[in-house]
């Protein structure tokens, strides 16, 4: 049964959120600095985290509008199959912009609650962030960036 785009964004900003409240109690925060400085983080930790943001992922996948599918050929001969095309300026362009706008979304995250604005004001922003991360995610998928250099540069 097809999901209005409202009821999916509505998913997309409800996993970013139960991503920032997990990242907003404990040490999560100082646990994520370490994960992204490639220092030790604990198992349990890194389990949820990753949990989480595959949660987020899925939820940007199912909002952003269906595509055909990806269809790579493989020799009958067992050769391997060809080598990725590299990207082209409008590819790499759309991957730089998916970049930027998570790590803005993740400095608005991970503000400190004493410099946070008002609450409304913060969910105005909130909700504008994930609409550019999905605007950002769609560009990416038509300008024809594959799905999971999308996804590991999120």
């Amino acid at each position: 049964m097809p999901v209005s785009p409202h009821t999916s964004l509505q998913h997309v900003q409800d996993r970013t959120t139960d991503l920032r409240r997990w990242l907003d109690t404990g040490d999560n925060t100082a646990a994520l600095t370490a994960y992204l400085r490639d220092e030790p983080v604990d198992h349990r930790w890194l389990t949820t985290y990753r949990r989480l943001t595959h949660d987020l992922l899925r939820a940007v996948d199912h909002a952003c509008p269906p595509r055909a599918p990806h269809v790579t050929p493989t020799p009958s001969d067992g050769r391997r199959p060809p080598a990725r095309r590299p990207m082209n300026d409008d590819q790499r362009r759309a991957l730089e912009q998916v970049r930027d706008t998570c790590a803005v979304l993740h400095t608005f995250l991970t503000t400190h609650p004493s410099d946070r604005p008002p609450e409304r004001v913060r969910s105005a922003t909130f909700e504008q962030l994930t609409d550019d991360l999905l605007d950002a995610v769609t560009a990416a998928q038509t300008a024809g960036v594959p799905e999971h250099r999308i996804f590991d540069s999120v």
